[in-house]
């Protein structure tokens, strides 16, 4: 196991908003996952409910104006994980999925993008789930009803988080005050902290 070191920044100025769309398909062809950080300013921007085409999918995105907390550093220590299987698993657990979710940091933030060419959040999600057989939709609208709604303080590795009463952005939580996504443009995705960036709500998915 080898362990990196890794600093995220997260600016406030900003509102956020900045995922989701409309139907994308996930791309059969997996490419090799890069197992690296990132050190980013995440600035979640909205775009005012601006129709973009993106690579994999046209997304139509209406949100309302959000403000993110100013951001510290914090180091994160991400193990080393195994190279990217494009077969689907055969089963799930919790240590399975985070590692899978894990093999993606680095992987560029793109706007409807839902393959290892680049994820926005709920492509994001919506893939590494997938690879375990789990349908939870492609929106963030979709996958806050993919199982049982929960507090924060109720989360456990596995879970989804997500920010707003009707939701902007999705992640993975990790465990320990942290969790994995695909930030926004120019970034990449990465591990960031609760600390910092503290979601509206749960979901265990069912």
């Amino acid at each position: 196991m080898k362990q990196i070191a890794k600093k995220i920044f997260v600016t406030s100025t900003s509102a956020a908003a900045l995922f989701i769309g409309a139907q994308a398909t996930a791309s059969a062809n997996l490419a090799q996952a890069p197992s690296q950080t990132s050190s980013s300013n995440v600035n979640y921007q909205n775009p005012s409910g601006s129709q973009v085409t993106a690579q994999t999918a046209t997304v139509t995105e209406q949100v309302s104006n959000q403000v993110t907390p100013t951001v510290a550093t914090t180091n994160t220590t991400v193990p080393q994980v195994a190279a990217v299987s494009s077969a689907p698993a055969t089963s799930m657990d919790t240590a399975s999925l985070l590692a899978y979710a894990q093999n993606f940091i680095g992987t560029p933030y793109q706007w409807g993008g839902s393959t290892p060419a680049g994820f926005d959040c709920s492509g994001f999600t919506q893939y590494v789930f997938s690879h375990f057989g789990k349908n939870i939709g492609r929106t963030t609208y979709q996958q806050q009803y993919a199982g049982t709604r929960i507090s924060v303080d109720q989360a456990q590795p596995g879970d989804l988080l997500f920010w707003g009463d009707s939701p902007y952005h999705v992640a993975i939580y990790l465990g320990n005050g942290q969790y994995i996504s695909a930030p926004t443009y120019g970034q990449t995705v990465s591990i960031q902290s609760m600390a910092y960036y503290y979601p509206s709500f749960a979901v265990r998915v069912n």
